[in-house]
């Protein structure tokens, strides 16, 4: 059977030479510092308001309706601080969508042109696709 030679070590770290004293002093133990005794501070309470509630955004109920998809062209800058808005506002305590803030827009509009140009009666028509093109006169 074969044995295995060891490899010759080192013997002395040569750095022990650089970074141990020649002398080396006994150590003493460390001294604490005193500390005074520790004594509870009062803190102030501050006082808390109740935070407004944001108005709240009515909720969109779809009350068995047909969900569709449209496509509008809208200007870039409303479309954007439309978007951030959602972004800011999408969290608790109002968690808003771009659908649900498009929506209650919608109908908060609708409401407004039904009282002022139909006496509050819904719009009647056939509910098709507008033509494009020119303004209807």
């Amino acid at each position: 059977m074969s044995t295995k030679k060891r490899r010759p070590t080192i013997g002395e770290d040569p750095l022990d030479a650089i970074l141990t004293p020649s002398n080396p002093e006994p150590s003493a133990p460390p001294v604490k510092s005193p500390r005074p005794p520790r004594v509870p501070k009062e803190k102030p309470v501050p006082k808390v308001e109740p935070t407004p509630q944001p108005t709240a955004i009515p909720e969109v109920t779809h009350a068995g309706g047909k969900l569709l998809k449209v496509t509008y062209n809208v200007q870039e800058e409303l479309v954007e601080e439309t978007r951030n808005a959602v972004l800011a506002l999408s969290g608790p305590p109002l968690r808003l969508t771009l659908s649900a803030l498009v929506e209650n827009a919608l109908r908060r509009e609708l409401a407004r042109l039904r009282k002022e140009h139909n006496g509050g009666k819904p719009f009647e028509g056939p509910g098709t696709a507008l033509r494009g093109g020119r303004p209807i006169r």
